[in-house]
């Protein structure tokens, strides 16, 4: 500031400057050691805009949808990928129970995988089923961890990765499996019932 005043130096603080010298204690050591530590602490804010970009990118462009649910199982944040993936978007889930959304058939079996978080840290469910904005269902794989005691946190953390293409497609495999089985038993027993026919 060019002043020496105690008082403008404690305003100045206030208001939000992080380095200050005062006139009547600068020295080249001083000097050299505020220069030092404003450009390392500037290097920690590049790396620390860099990683909340990177996160922040991850978050929103990634394929899986990552939530927060409390010790009630209400949704405390649910990422954008709620919208491409479910068809809402986060808000719309903020603070609603998370279950209300498994299938009726599903709900008691992810339940009771989630009272699992009590002895475990980590657990994965079974797949089940979601619903979407119009009402149809998706599959969900879940990997669960809990994360009640990170104060960054507080919450239960949900990744979870659409994988209906994979069920619908394993569905059509197995199918096809018993149709080709059911068509060679009929092809065998024509066979035999011909066989013996003659």
């Amino acid at each position: 500031t060019g002043f020496s005043d105690k008082n403008i130096d404690i305003q100045s603080l206030s208001l939000g400057i992080s380095d200050y010298l005062l006139k009547d204690e600068l020295t080249p050591t001083s000097l050299a050691k505020s220069i030092l530590y404003s450009i390392e602490r500037q290097k920690v804010k590049e790396k620390l805009k860099l990683s909340e970009q990177l996160f922040k990118a991850l978050v929103q462009n990634g394929s899986e949808l990552i939530a927060i649910i409390n010790n009630e199982g209400e949704y405390t944040y649910i990422s954008p990928t709620s919208q491409t993936i479910l068809g809402l978007s986060p808000e719309y889930y903020i603070g609603k129970e998370a279950f209300q959304f498994i299938h009726p058939d599903d709900r008691d079996r992810v339940e009771k995988s989630f009272r699992a978080l009590k002895n475990k840290k980590k657990i994965s469910t079974r797949p089940f089923r979601f619903k979407k904005v119009n009402g149809r269902y998706i599959w969900l794989e879940t990997i669960v961890t809990n994360m009640l005691d990170d104060p960054s946190v507080r919450g239960i953390v949900v990744n979870c990765r659409d994988i209906t293409e994979k069920i619908n497609h394993e569905k059509e495999i197995s199918r096809a499996i018993v149709s080709t089985q059911e068509a060679e038993r009929f092809e065998i027993s024509s066979e035999l019932h011909d066989n013996v026919n003659q």
